[in-house]
């Protein structure tokens, strides 16, 4: 989790299907960002994304970052195509994808100092 003007920002990957119309598999990926109002302490000042997405879109944003960020994203762990997909490879995939995603934010995002400027 990532601070951004005093806001708590995360990113996960929360689960996979398989989709009925042709098979594909999707990734939940879901945004969390406080709302700012910490005076609230219900579930209703967390804002919340969630978003499908297929390897390929991963893949694609990798290699986009790759080429803004270079070694920073290229280091990072990122799950290999797999030709099969068995639900042991989905969950490794979906754990991974996650891992990325969270590095990701936490490379591309500036980090707060203790006196709220950025790094």
């Amino acid at each position: 989790m990532v601070s951004i003007e005093g806001k708590d920002l995360s990113v996960r990957v929360s689960g996979y299907e398989k989709r009925e119309e042709d098979g594909k598999v999707v990734y939940t990926v879901v945004f969390e960002a406080d709302g700012g109002r910490a005076d609230l302490a219900s579930p209703d000042s967390v804002l919340r994304w969630p978003s499908k997405k297929r390897y390929s879109e991963f893949a694609e944003l990798r290699t986009k970052l790759e080429r803004l960020h270079g070694a920073q994203i290229a280091s990072l762990p990122f799950p290999a195509k797999e030709l099969r997909n068995s639900d042991e490879t989905l969950r490794a995939r979906e754990r991974t994808l996650g891992e990325f995603l969270q590095a990701v934010v936490g490379i591309i995002t500036p980090t707060e100092q203790s006196d709220g400027s950025a790094a």
